[in-house]
């Protein structure tokens, strides 16, 4: 069985400031172009040391969240292809498809997040663990499959069988890709499969971490990104 990574407690605390960074970021509270409070103002509201701080930092400048403007401080950015989506030629009947069914998963799938991180074992999570790494490890070969995976160990973490019976009934067309792929021969962008892997990674930190407001945001977070980047591709394709 495998076991979990060790953390040091300087490594969870930065973990959870990251986390809470992203939900301000993701509610719009301190929105794109603004910027952020300061170090010290930061290390007063999470109760951490200036240390931590940096490392939280410097995660959320790797995702391409935030940037740093010398002598003016952190500033808010436009996520990484956050109005990208991964095709540029598909029918319009496959988009507003796809959207629905997005909006259908969003609603689901936050509180199944949420349940998960108050409900599930701890090999239901090391379960989720472990369908997160099979994603990331896959790398460029990510699948559809290790993609519904994750989300359907999810599931079974709410310890609520109707979850997951609602993922499986949808099966890999749950995935977006899945569906808008066999109407293109379009190769996915690296990119964005990088995108999908830091949502999911969020998504099952907060669920380990045992906090549902944290799991119910990265999770629609995930998805209502997805979402976006749809609905700009449906925009643009009705003002052609």
């Amino acid at each position: 069985m495998a076991s979990f990574p060790h953390q040091s407690q300087e490594e969870r605390r930065s973990d959870q400031v990251v986390r809470g960074l992203r939900a301000v970021i993701a509610s719009g509270s301190v929105p794109v172009g603004a910027r952020l409070p300061s170090e010290v103002a930061m290390c007063d509201r999470y109760g951490v040391s200036r240390t931590v701080i940096r490392e939280a930092i410097a995660q959320l400048r790797s995702e391409g969240l935030v940037t740093a403007r010398r002598g003016s401080g952190l500033y808010v950015t436009e996520p990484p292809m956050a109005a990208q989506p991964a095709f540029a030629k598909v029918r319009r009947e496959s988009l507003a498809d796809t959207i629905e069914l997005l909006e259908l998963r969003s609603a689901v799938e936050r509180e199944a997040a949420a349940l998960a991180a108050e409900r599930a074992s701890p090999a239901q999570k090391e379960a989720i663990f472990e369908a997160h790494s099979a994603f990331m490890e896959a790398g460029a070969a990510q699948t559809v499959e290790l993609d519904l995976a994750f989300h359907l160990a999810i599931a079974r973490g709410t310890n609520n069988p109707r979850f997951a019976t609602f993922l499986a009934h949808l099966g890999v067309d749950a995935v977006p890709r899945a569906r808008l792929q066999r109407e293109t021969d379009e190769p996915i962008a690296s990119a964005y499969l990088d995108i999908l892997s830091t949502e999911h990674k969020a998504i099952a930190d907060a669920i380990l971490a045992g906090n549902p407001t944290w799991a119910r945001e990265a999770m629609r977070q995930h998805l209502n990104g997805g979402l976006a980047r749809y609905q700009a591709l449906l925009g643009r394709d009705r003002e052609a």
